[in-house]
């Protein structure tokens, strides 16, 4: 077991404001803060990963990434700068995710082996940085599986459900659009939670080519969220396809009724 701050006695000693980075090695459960007593475990924080670089190989974590080891997880971080393989994660408030870091966009940032994720807080779960922007694919519209667990990933915390007030997270970047969500579009996620993204302007250069393959549909620009698609061309050189859009126009955003 790693702890980034350990309280030893019963007291009410705090275990607070502790770091755990992660970039190598074989480990079980990880601990950025514990108490053997009634004291708090706040405000810790654990890197996967240290931003630049990816995970070393032959890593292993098979236990909990926990910011505490109390169940309140006021302030305790979780940051995801490359992927990583862990059992399961618990007691955080925040995780974010670096899509600008060593990532390998094929596999999920952060994969859960240890049977179902419970305890989220959809409020808590951001994608960094703000303005990323990235190089779309004319036919695919995910960019990243941020959490991957067979078993299921819930966002219901101490009861209270914290996905439907918020549902999907949208942001726009200047030409991009990405949307943050559960596969299953509500509270429990079936298996992923994902980042889909598009460019809805001036995208001059989008190709679909003979080694695209066989796909229904390639576009130049896009939008999921009701943005102005203007300025897009797409050119196709080969592969198959049944449908083609210099620009293609959804709008999945909730009314008033949700």
């Amino acid at each position: 077991t790693v702890y980034g701050g350990f309280v030893s006695h019963a007291g009410a000693g705090d275990a607070t404001g502790n770091t755990v980075t992660i970039t190598g090695g074989s480990m079980k459960d990880v601990y950025a803060g514990y108490t053997a007593g009634t004291g708090k475990t706040t405000g810790n924080t654990v890197n996967l990963g240290d931003g630049t670089n990816a995970m070393a190989s032959g890593t292993s974590i098979t236990g909990t990434l926990a910011g505490g080891n109390q169940a309140t997880a006021t302030d305790n971080k979780l940051n995801v700068n490359t992927n990583a393989v862990v059992g399961n994660i618990k007691n955080f408030a925040k995780i974010s995710f670096k899509l600008d870091g060593a990532v390998n966009a094929s596999d999920a940032l952060l994969k859960l082996t240890g049977g179902a994720t419970t305890g989220l807080d959809w409020a808590g779960v951001d994608v960094t940085p703000a303005n990323y922007t990235f190089t779309p694919k004319t036919y695919e519209k995910r960019l990243f599986t941020l959490m991957e667990n067979a078993a299921g990933i819930s966002f219901m915390k101490n009861g209270v459900d914290t996905y439907t007030p918020i549902k999907e997270k949208r942001r726009t970047s200047g030409d991009f659009e990405y949307v943050t969500d559960t596969d299953s579009h509500g509270v429990t996620a079936t298996q992923d939670v994902y980042v889909n993204g598009f460019r809805f302007r001036n995208n001059q250069s989008a190709v679909y080519k003979a080694t695209d393959g066989t796909n229904p549909a390639a576009w130049a620009g896009r939008t999921g969220v009701g943005n102005k698609v203007e300025q897009n061309k797409l050119t196709v050189t080969g592969g198959s396809l049944t449908h083609a859009y210099g620009g293609y126009v959804e709008n999945h955003l909730y009314d008033a009724a949700g």
